[in-house]
């Protein structure tokens, strides 16, 4: 292949990353052809985004490079997303994610988490009130935003869910943005202010 052709597949490549991400299968020249692997790389990092391209993970995922990016930002870009999304996403990243990138189990291992698991761990973490306990349609559609954004992927006839392409966009410094923005669902500190000023 020419340097001429090189060029004109990894402009190809660059627009279809373009939405975040793809199947590696279908870029399966990306992972033979160094060369076309490093322009690729070049002209995403021109314009200020990354290539990911972890062993877990099943796609090529394209992010805004970490000093481009910020929480702010990350909010901007997901206004859909309101604080319980948020949370969800950490809680999801931890039992999906996680235990793959601190050497737990195996990164050829496929993390999933149930429907029920999520309801019955932390569903109450959602509820609207101490009196008000979360219903399952309401965990359901706090799931479902999530699906639409690409964070997690529900496979029906199981009904379980797996880390999407999104989760694999999130900074380390993104993570613990959303972990402090997390904190009142997660633990209640905005009820814990108001018992205390009582």
């Amino acid at each position: 292949m020419s340097i001429i052709d090189i060029e004109e597949e990894a402009k190809i490549i660059c627009t279809r990353l373009y939405y975040g991400w793809v199947e590696r299968e279908e870029l399966s020249n990306l992972a033979k052809d160094a060369l076309l692997y490093r322009t690729v790389q070049d002209r995403l990092n021109w314009i200020g985004l990354e290539l990911i391209d972890r062993p877990e993970c099943p796609w090529y995922v394209v992010r805004v490079k970490q000093e481009h990016d910020s929480f702010m930002q990350f909010r901007r870009r997901n206004q859909s997303l309101k604080g319980a999304h948020l949370a969800l996403i950490l809680i999801l990243f931890a039992k999906l994610l996680l235990p793959k990138r601190v050497g737990q189990v195996n990164h050829n291992q496929t993390l999933t988490i149930s429907f029920e698991e999520i309801y019955e761990k932390y569903g109450h973490k959602f509820a609207r009130s101490p009196k008000i306990p979360t219903s399952k349609k309401r965990m359901e559609s706090f799931l479902g935003v999530l699906i639409t954004q690409g964070f997690i992927i529900k496979k029906r006839a199981e009904n379980i869910y797996l880390a999407g392409p999104s989760m694999y966009m999130l900074h380390e410094d993104l993570l613990t943005d959303l972990a402090k923005a997390s904190l009142e669902t997660l633990f209640g500190f905005g009820i814990y202010k108001e018992n205390i000023t009582k």
